[in-house]
């Protein structure tokens, strides 16, 4: 039966069990008349068996979900007990009617105030009705601190007990509610990370789209890259096939053919090392390296427009802890733009600079610039001022999303008939920062 009690039932069946040992100690030590022990001790065993009993019967039949009715129950039966436990005990001079103290603090503990108030009022009414029965024998001062004291003290268990209620309930409410709330925020932080998963495929996907039009861009320039030392290739083979020439001569043909072999074998690996779709993965990079290889992929697009390219690199090392085909993606976009801006024989400029604890990818070109009311937008997926069909809009939208994963960010700086000065900064390693400082301490 424990297993099925609460917090009030244990209190109710301890105030019982208290009843049963204060009864017990009026038997054993009390200088009463025998006969009074006797009755007593007969009270005592008839209130040991009945509790028993009722245990045993109603409050199986009762049941968990109806406690109030078994105690309610209870309440008449115990009532009963105490009125005869009196009447064998001297009536009005019975040390029992303190047991009504006990009887309507019990009903206060059941009913909260409601009950208090009413066994305050029973329990006086009792009281009265036994000493009337012996003629209000009894001190007219005693009988008034008895009455008072059961008419105060039900009712004020019953508001503590009422406010205790009250104090749980809200408590629990509380409890549901935080219950709710961590189900709510479990459900949101789920969807979160579903959007986040989309998101993230999303913009696999974007820059996979803003890769394939590059590729589409750089193709061009990679057959012209080919088509040249390919001719020089199949020249050098057709000058061997006579078999007149010198041994020197034949020599310098093998290696002008195998220096050709070398340049086309160069401009596909770099198509094919941009082009390779790799996981995201970051690692140390020299920035200089970054800037070499979108130098070569587009530099048969500087020779078709006839650009001049400055490249302003330091000869130490300039690291970052970056993702190197994403950066390289990120910084061709920029370059394409130039390019594209630049008109035949301006110059481009390719640099690395740094700045506090940021590194920067720097491309500068004097191409006619950009109007500032289209500066503000060149961040916007989709907006772009070519032509339809040469470009998709996302070139700047990608590069930004892929510097600001990193921890970087873009800058762009442009004037009308001056140019645009474009800078992926990037966050820079800890011995990069070192030297940055020690520089601006000379």
């Amino acid at each position: 039966m424990r297993a099925t009690l609460d917090i009030r039932d244990r209190v109710l069946l301890g105030l019982r069990a208290a009843s049963l040992l204060t009864a017990a100690s009026f038997v054993a030590v009390s200088d009463a008349a025998a006969q009074e022990r006797e009755a007593a001790a007969v009270a005592l065993v008839v209130f040991a068996g009945y509790s028993l009993a009722l245990y045993l019967s109603l409050w199986r039949v009762f049941g968990p979900g109806h406690r109030g009715r078994f105690y309610r129950a209870a309440s008449v039966l115990d009532l009963g007990f105490v009125v005869a436990l009196m009447l064998m005990t001297g009536g009005a001079t019975s040390p029992f009617y303190r047991a009504l103290y006990l009887w309507s603090a019990i009903l206060a503990l059941n009913e909260g105030l409601a009950g208090g108030i009413v066994g305050a009022l029973v329990s006086v009414v009792v009281l009265l009705s036994i000493h009337a029965g012996h003629g209000f024998a009894a001190d007219a001062w005693v009988l008034a601190v008895q009455t008072g004291g059961l008419l105060l003290h039900g009712p004020l268990i019953g508001v503590i007990v009422d406010r205790e209620s009250r104090h749980i309930r809200e408590l629990s409410q509380a409890r549901d509610a935080l219950h709710r709330s961590n189900e709510d925020l479990s459900r949101a932080n789920a969807a979160l990370a579903e959007a986040n998963e989309r998101i993230v495929k999303e913009h696999e996907q974007i820059l996979h789209v803003e890769k394939l039009s590059t590729i589409g861009l750089l193709a061009a320039g990679v057959a012209h890259e080919i088509n040249n030392p390919l001719a020089g290739v199949m020249g050098c083979l057709g000058a061997l096939k006579g078999t007149s020439l010198e041994p020197e001569r034949r020599a310098e043909y093998f290696a002008a053919a195998q220096d050709g072999l070398v340049r086309i074998r160069n401009a596909v690996r770099q198509l094919l090392d941009y082009a390779r779709d790799q996981p995201p993965s970051r690692e140390r990079v020299d920035l200089r390296e970054i800037v070499e290889g979108v130098r070569q992929l587009v530099h048969a697009e500087l020779l078709s427009k006839k650009l001049n390219l400055v490249v302003r690199v330091s000869e130490a090392p300039v690291l970052a802890d970056v993702d190197r085909n994403r950066i390289a993606q990120a910084y061709l976009n920029v370059v394409l733009n130039a390019l594209y801006a630049t008109p035949k024989g301006g110059t481009l400029t390719f640099a690395l600079e740094r700045a506090g604890s940021e590194v920067g990818l720097v491309v500068e070109d004097n191409g006619p610039g950009i109007p500032k009311e289209n500066l503000s937008r060149v961040f916007d997926p989709f907006f772009t001022t070519k032509p339809q069909g040469e470009g998709t809009g996302l070139g700047l939208s990608v590069t930004l999303g892929i510097a600001s994963a990193h921890g970087g960010r873009l800058a762009v700086e442009s004037e009308l008939g001056k140019g645009t000065r474009v800078v992926v900064w990037l966050p820079a390693l800890i011995e990069e920062r070192v030297a940055a400082d020690g520089e601006g301490a000379e």
